[in-house]
């Protein structure tokens, strides 16, 4: 009997932790963002880095410590070091175009800051 009981909770454990992680980040996020379903978020490129600013808060993530730059379905993903990540959504783009600019922008960014900063191992 307490096999079946041990059984039972490893496979409902999984789902039940979900579901409460899901409402407390909910929970979270309305206490801090408000209860509106969206989310004004404004992502600037420039020499510095990229300058994301949403709900008051500005974060600057510096080229130096971004790491790639990917295009997804939805999106285009910025990563950086230390598990930073900025998307912009293609929705946010009036045209393809705009996307692809906004891409080799950062992308040109990205180089140049690479070639300014020496490699891993130079000492």
């Amino acid at each position: 009997m307490g096999s079946i009981g041990l059984l039972l909770g490893a496979v409902l454990y999984p789902v039940l932790n979900q579901m409460t992680v899901k409402r407390r980040l909910r929970k979270w996020c309305e206490e801090n963002a408000g209860s509106d379903k969206t989310f004004t978020c404004e992502v600037e490129l420039n020499q510095s880095g990229i300058h994301a600013k949403s709900n008051g808060t500005q974060i600057i993530y510096a080229w130096e410590n971004v790491t790639d730059i990917q295009e997804t379905q939805d999106s285009v993903d910025i990563y950086s070091e230390r598990g930073g990540l900025v998307v912009v959504r293609k929705r946010v783009f009036t045209s393809p175009e705009q996307r692809l600019q906004f891409i080799g922008l950062a992308s040109q960014y990205l180089k140049t800051a690479q070639k300014a900063s020496p490699s891993d191992g130079a000492s």
